[in-house]
């Protein structure tokens, strides 16, 4: 029964969306777009008008229409200036009949003439005789050809040798004869029959067939040049028909204008000529056009005035789409829904979907219970066995034998088992134990550490971003004492022993073998400034991110002093003791922030670790904040190990300095590796709420052309984002191109009603559509106002439309409130006084000063949803087993 309500609410959701922004035939527009070209058309130029032939005027014939109502209201009579032009004289009364001959001329010209003069003129060249002078010329060549061709499948081609014009004389009937002794007759023709291919031909038919191939023989001798016989040139079949159509497109132009029997030059005129055939008719035209379409009344209520071309193409464009609104609402069978109607129904199908989901959890448990018992059921001594061991404190049975022993209790008591790849070589048998293993950070898993796992399953599921994090070698360098040299020098892979040759980790592996999902969604980042600049620069634009609340201080570069010191050229001992600081003011005005401290290099990391625990023996009161039973302790890291981590704040501390005279030290160790655009990528998108970078040098201090590597290059421009507070990559408050006429109604008249609001705010692939400022607050938002326009539409499903931005905008801060574009356009003035309602409570509902952010919790966790996927312990298998038997197939269920 939830089901059922649930599918029916969605249901409606959906039809609501389809008769929204379904687009209708044949004018090309959907109700939305209707309604919102309506509310950007000007009072002056509004009509009551309908047009009585809406349904001929689709939407391309009325961008034509437009057109052609300029030019009327520019002539302003029937006056017309000709010029002297090949089309001169056509009879050409219509744009159908413009239409047809230039169309006709396109054709001929570049479809019909010039290959068949190029084929015709091979075919002459082909057989040898003199350059063709004219068009006149193509059709007697081809009847040539084809009289040689017929002539070839009576006659045998030696007929040509064998004087065809004294056979014919000897084979000519009775009466025609010319004098010819008898014996010379006879043998002549004896030999004309001979030549006969096929049967025996009757006189008369012999006599044809040899005058026939006389004829072509004395036409070939006088025509050719190399003194060839009559023969058939290849690609004659091919000639005959381009002559044809060509003749067919010739005869079709001809009937509008006079064409000469050579009419090359004639065409190239008239191409170059091509706008004539549309003027010639014009003035009367336009009249007759407009009568067919039904444009008469609206033409008369225009009459008299000063009318301008502007005003008659918008009180044309008035008419069209309210007769378009008009034909949509028949085809509706009536009115739209109200919009108190779609949010009841919006509202039931969010409950009704939460709901289902918890009820899909207890279905899941219950099964999984059911399972259980009948496992326990089946196999008592396997059952036995488990709570044998269950009892025991020590010496436990190694896990390959307690799987060999009770595997079907085993597993329908554990049917899902998280375990890293190593662990998975360790402790299970080398047996297909498993439906389906999951990778997750597949990117930082060889190909190697995966086949074992891979190997115990029936099915695979990959998740990954091979953007992130490759499988790090820093740890399996050979031939060198000092592994943090070559790090902190940048060596490159190449001086690290290959694991994986041919591809770098799983998930490369198996991308060409999978079919992939891409999961574009992002949940960590409360503000999306902070993953803006992955998202411009790493993702190319394809992450969906969500606008939070603007504050001033998710984003901030500080950049300590250089102190000239040598032996600090990786590890600044006053970024060192920054960073302490800035930790410490965290665990004391913040201690309900989880904060995480990111070093580029490992020499780095260890000195923050080491300058903070010495400091911490001075700063009573914040032991608690650094305890390691924390739901997100605190945590100092090099850049290699964090991927997966996340934290409400993250320091990011560059370390790398200068030289000790000052000069720009571009030794930048991971970032200069290839891939350490990865690596960044991966540090700078640990953030939940805000992200403090700290370094001794600033972006203006780096020549760009010393940065040889893609990690080097962009550093220096995530230097000049982070000091500009995440504003050079799309701004925050970023609009895109020219507002359409439904937004600019909203915007104007939320303005006039003393509500600000910026259109299209955010800076990633999903924008509010309307964020409402606080007004003592100016970089405070506290409404999304969303309606159900293009946006809304481009969702995939009723739960992103209707209740996951919803719901994430609101974990985000943002108050929330739907504007219904039909209820908009019905009556504006009701819909500005339910946002002025809903303004003023979101406002009342803001403190005078920001609370600091809740700890990390179910606030601030993705809810469990198919399209919000949580957090997986990064780097770790996670194996599914499904009902079946460790030694059966999954069945297709």
């Amino acid at each position: 029964s939830l089901h059922r309500r649930l599918v029916d609410k969605q249901r409606r959701l959906t039809q609501h969306v389809t008769s929204l922004h379904e687009v209708h035939a044949p004018w090309g527009v959907s109700r939305f777009q209707v309604q919102a070209a309506l509310l950007g058309i000007p009072a002056e130029a509004r009509t009551p008008v309908r047009l009585s032939g809406v349904s001929q005027i689709s939407g391309a014939v009325a961008e034509q229409l437009r057109d052609e109502l300029r030019e009327y209201a520019h002539l302003g009579g029937f006056t017309h200036a000709r010029e002297t032009t090949p089309w001169y004289g056509a009879a050409i009364g219509t744009a159908e009949q413009a239409r047809e001959a230039v169309t006709v001329l396109a054709r001929l010209a570049t479809e019909s003439y010039p290959p068949a003069r190029q084929r015709v003129g091979r075919a002459n060249t082909q057989a040898g005789l003199r350059p063709l002078t004219g068009y006149a010329e193509w059709g007697e060549r081809l009847a040539l050809f084809s009289g040689v061709l017929a002539t070839w499948q009576r006659l045998a081609p030696e007929v040509y040798r064998s004087e065809p014009e004294r056979l014919a004389a000897a084979t000519a009937p009775r009466a025609e004869r010319s004098a010819m002794p008898w014996l010379e007759r006879r043998k002549l023709l004896q030999r004309a029959r001979s030549l006969w291919v096929q049967g025996r031909p009757t006189p008369e038919v012999l006599h044809r067939a040899l005058t026939d191939a006389a004829s072509q023989l004395a036409t070939w001798k006088r025509l050719r040049v190399d003194g060839g016989w009559p023969r058939v040139p290849d690609g004659l079949a091919e000639a005959v028909n381009l002559h044809a159509e060509c003749e067919r497109d010739l005869a079709a132009l001809r009937g509008f204008v006079a064409i000469p029997d050579d009419p090359e030059d004639t065409l190239q005129a008239l191409v170059a000529d091509s706008d004539t055939p549309w003027q010639l008719p014009r003035l009367y035209q336009l009249r007759a056009r407009f009568a067919q379409l039904g444009l008469e009344t609206l033409l008369g209520a225009l009459a008299g005035g000063d009318v301008t071309p502007q005003l008659a193409v918008a009180a044309f464009d008035h008419a069209w789409y309210a007769s378009v609104l008009d034909e949509i609402r028949v085809r509706e069978g009536g009115g739209t829904v109200s919009g108190a109607a779609l949010d009841e129904v919006a509202e039931d199908f969010r409950r009704h979907d939460v709901e289902h989901l918890r009820a899909n959890c207890a279905r899941v448990r219950r099964e999984a219970a059911r399972r259980l018992r009948d496992a326990q059921d089946q196999h008592p001594l396997q059952a036995r066995v488990l709570r044998k061991q269950a009892a025991l404190r020590r010496r436990h049975m190694p896990l390959r034998r307690l799987i060999d022993q009770a595997s079907d209790v085993l597993f329908a008591a554990k049917p899902c088992w998280a375990m890293s790849p190593l662990v998975v070589s360790q402790v299970l048998p080398p047996a297909t134990l498993f439906d389906v293993v999951i990778f997750d950070e597949a990117s930082q898993i060889t190909p190697a550490d995966a086949i074992p796992s891979i190997m115990r399953a029936h099915q695979v599921v990959v998740a990954g971003d091979d953007r992130q994090l490759p499988p790090t070698s820093f740890f399996r360098q050979v031939g060198g004492d000092d592994p943090e040299a070559a790090d902190e020098d940048g060596a490159d892979e190449a001086s690290v022993v290959s694991f994986g040759s041919g591809f770098e980790s799983i998930l490369d592996t198996l991308r060409p073998l999978l079919p992939t999902a891409p999961l574009t969604w992002h949940y960590r980042s409360r503000d999306e400034r902070l993953v803006a600049f992955s998202n411009t620069r790493i993702y190319d634009g394809a992450l969906t991110t969500f606008p939070g609340v603007i504050r001033d201080d998710c984003l901030r570069h500080v950049v300590v002093p250089h102190d000239g010191a040598t032996g600090q050229e990786t590890s600044v001992t006053n970024e060192v003791r920054a960073v302490v600081d800035l930790v410490l003011e965290h665990a004391r005005t913040r201690p309900t922030e989880s904060l995480g401290v990111i070093a580029l290099g490992i020499k780095h990391a260890e000195r923050i670790d080491e300058l903070l625990r010495t400091a911490l023996g001075g700063n009573a009161g914040v032991e608690e904040f650094f305890a390691e039973d924390r739901a997100e302790p605190f945590f100092v890291k090099n850049l290699e190990r964090v991927q997966g981590d996340e934290r409400d704040a993250i320091i990011l501390s560059i370390g790398y300095g200068k030289h000790p005279d000052g000069r720009m030290r571009y030794h930048w160790g991971p970032l200069l590796r290839l891939g350490g655009e990865r690596r960044l990528n991966v540090a700078t998108t640990r953030a939940r709420h805000r992200l403090t970078l700290v370094s001794s040098f600033a972006s203006h201090d780096i020549d760009p052309d010393r940065l040889t590597s893609a990690g080097a290059r962009l550093l220096s421009d995530y230097l000049a984002y982070a000091a500009t507070g995440g504003t050079t990559t799309g701004g925050p408050a970023s609009a895109n191109g020219k507002l359409g006429p439904f937004e600019a109604d909203v915007q104007r008249r939320l303005a006039e009603s003393g509500i600000s609001v910026v259109p299209r705010f955010g800076v990633g692939g999903y924008r509010v559509d309307f964020a409402a400022v606080h007004p003592g607050m100016p970089g405070r938002m506290v409404l999304a106002i969303e309606a159900d326009g293009p946006s809304y539409a481009a969702s995939r499903s009723a739960r992103d439309r209707d209740r996951l931005r919803k719901e994430h905008l609101e974990r985000l801060g943002w108050s929330f409130h739907r504007i219904w574009s039909g209820d908009w356009f019905r009556d504006p003035e009701s819909e500005v006084e339910k946002i002025q309602a809903a303004y003023e409570g979101s406002v009342a509902g803001v403190p005078e000063e920001p609370p600091a952010a809740p700890p990390p919790g179910p606030a601030t966790a993705a809810p469990a949803d198919t399209n919000m996927p949580g957090q997986v312990t990064p780097g770790h298998d996670i194996v599914l087993r499904a009902p079946s038997l460790p030694d059966q197939r999954p069945t297709p269920d």
